[in-house]
């Protein structure tokens, strides 16, 4: 499975996308067409960079293609994108912080997986392994969060200028990665004139990163969260973390880097975390999708007859 992993990587994500989908279909039609959407924004983006910038590329390997980028790996990216999404909007947090977070949920992920994924063949990277971050560029990283932040940010601004009209969402893809092109172009400016060492730019990630945990953590007290998050997008994370993991020790990866299992181990004990953290008892229940359910309004007219008979038997009382 580890040294051969092409069969179960396609597989696994064909499985995960499908139980996102079961997710979804809970929520509504509108949450199956963000996933859908967001599957052919991953196969999009990859295909996109693949031409434009030309860094990596995927191996042969892959038994299903849609050009030069695996399907399995557009429908990890809905899995993905449309799991940090759950998790957040399961977290109440703000729409304006809320992109940020799912960026960071994303990254950390990424993180945890990249340098074990070249190292097990699934794709390849223009740099030597000992450069950057175990041979992976921190330009990837920089994108990671800026993919993850537009695909959610024009998501959750569709969801209230579309309401139910469905155009809306169909336009996020193009939007999307046109905000990431966008995004990257100040990362090449650095990359060019500051940051010139192979696969170079890794303050650049830490200053985003640091922006966006600033803007999460100013949000973060606002509420504790729902019963109702859905603990599928939660499971599918532990399920990255916990194979690549694995494929990390069967391959003995660790010995010749033991900083990537230090890495791995603290990012997979962060989800159990946010795991744990998840199932605490909050303040209210809210439906699957983050949706309140509705408030019991009360009759007026058994407001006032009970008012009436609580002045009568305090009228009572007093006499």
């Amino acid at each position: 499975m580890f040294s051969d992993p092409f069969p179960a990587v396609e597989i696994g994500a064909f499985a995960l996308f499908l139980g996102a989908c079961l997710s979804a279909a809970r929520s509504g039609r509108h949450a199956l067409l963000e996933l859908a959407t967001a599957a052919l924004y991953g196969l999009m983006l990859e295909q996109g960079d693949i031409l434009i910038f030309g860094t990596y590329a995927y191996s042969s390997g892959f038994a299903v293609d849609f050009f030069d980028v695996p399907i399995a790996v557009g429908l990890c990216w809905a899995v993905i994108i449309y799991g940090c999404m759950r998790i957040s909007d399961g977290f109440g947090l703000p729409p304006a912080a809320a992109p940020a977070a799912d960026a960071l949920l994303a990254l950390g992920l990424d993180f945890a997986f990249d340098a074990v994924a070249i190292r097990q063949g699934l794709w390849r990277w223009d740099i030597d392994l000992g450069q950057a971050y175990f041979g992976v560029p921190a330009g990837n990283f920089y994108a990671w969060l800026f993919v993850a932040y537009g695909f959610s940010f024009l998501t959750r601004r569709a969801r209230v200028a579309g309401a139910k009209r469905l155009p809306h969402q169909l336009l996020v893809p193009v939007l999307a990665y046109g905000g990431l092109i966008l995004a990257l172009v100040p990362f090449v400016f650095l990359r060019i004139l500051v940051f010139t060492s192979p696969g170079g730019g890794m303050p650049a990630v830490i200053v985003v990163v640091a922006l966006f945990g600033l803007l999460v953590l100013r949000a973060l007290p606002l509420r504790r969260p729902s019963p109702g998050l859905d603990l599928l997008p939660m499971g599918s994370r532990l399920t990255f973390h916990g194979y690549f993991l694995g494929a990390l020790l069967a391959l003995r990866i660790h010995e010749q880097a033991p900083v990537l299992l230090f890495v791995s181990i603290s990012l997979l004990a962060a989800e159990v975390a946010l795991a744990a953290l998840s199932l605490a008892a909050p303040l209210t229940k809210r439906r699957p999708g983050g949706l309140d359910p509705p408030r019991r309004r009360e009759n007026p007219a058994s407001r006032t007859s009970s008012g009436a008979s609580v002045g009568h038997e305090r009228a009572r009382g007093g006499t």
